[in-house]
């Protein structure tokens, strides 16, 4: 039987999700491993061996191994753009009961700058730490669906 999943582990690599690399969680090892873009593109090229600092060959190796897996070692998580944390920002709006405060954080999310200024002001409507329990429940529920539609046990090890 496998290891089961850390939540918080999943969680964790979620909220730090970015354009430049792809998260995976590794089957056989029972963690997270992070392929970059740059790793990828080297482990595909057919000079890798040529010019390549020995500090960059491991994550090289990992990459090539990612890539030739058939999809039963390692397992994509879900990356920046699968997450939708505007979606997140205007599901909170529209769950607070002050109307004033939902609609100023629903202006917030307008335009250019969205995510800074809807940050700046939930913190002048003394929202940001209900802002931010709200966003890690989210994380949290998107963290058991994937885990519940890649077919991995997880367990909760924030919560006792």
């Amino acid at each position: 039987m496998a290891t089961p999943v850390s939540l918080a582990d999943i969680v964790t690599e979620l909220e730090a999700a970015d354009d430049g690399a792809t998260s995976y969680f590794d089957r056989d090892g029972g963690r997270v491993v992070l392929v970059t873009d740059e790793a990828r593109d080297l482990a595909e090229s057919d000079a890798l061996d040529a010019g390549v600092p020995r500090w960059q060959r491991e994550s090289i190796a990992l990459a090539r191994l990612v890539l030739d897996d058939d999809g039963t070692r390692f397992v994509r998580l879900p990356g920046k753009r699968d997450i939708h944390e505007w979606q997140m920002m205007a599901d909170f709006a529209s769950s607070l009961a002050d109307d004033d405060a939902a609609a100023r954080l629903s202006r917030a999310l307008r335009g250019r700058g969205a995510f800074r200024f809807f940050k700046d002001t939930a913190a002048s409507l003394g929202l940001v730490d209900a802002w931010f329990s709200y966003r890690e429940e989210r994380f949290r529920q998107l963290a058991i669906e994937w885990c519940t539609s890649t077919g991995l046990e997880w367990h909760d090890d924030a919560r006792p």
